[in-house]
C-alpha cells in the first residue's frame, strides 16, 4: 500500500492510533517497573542490615505469642 492509500484507509489510521496509545502505555509501564525495581533494591538493602539477633528476637516473640494462643485454645 502506498502512503496515500494508508492515509485514506480509516482502518489503518485507527490501528496506527491504537498502536501509538499502546506504545505510550508500555512506556509508562516501563517507568513504573523501574521505580518498583528501585524500591525493591532499597528494601533488600534494609533487610540486609537486620542482623541475626533481631531475627532471633522476632522469631522468639512470634513463637511465644503462638504458644500463648495455643495454650488458651487447649
Amino acid at each position: 500500500m502506498s502512503r496515500k492509500e494508508e492515509e485514506d484507509n480509516p482502518l489503518i489510521l485507527d490501528l496506527a492510533q491504537r498502536l501509538s496509545r499502546v506504545e505510550e502505555r508500555v512506556g509508562s509501564m516501563e517507568k513504573i517497573v523501574n521505580i518498583l525495581s528501585q524500591r525493591l533494591d532499597k528494601l533488600e538493602k534494609r533487610l540486609d542490615k537486620i542482623d541475626s539477633k533481631t531475627w532471633a528476637i522476632l522469631s522468639g516473640t512470634l513463637l511465644s505469642i503462638a504458644l500463648i494462643i495455643l495454650s488458651k485454645l487447649i
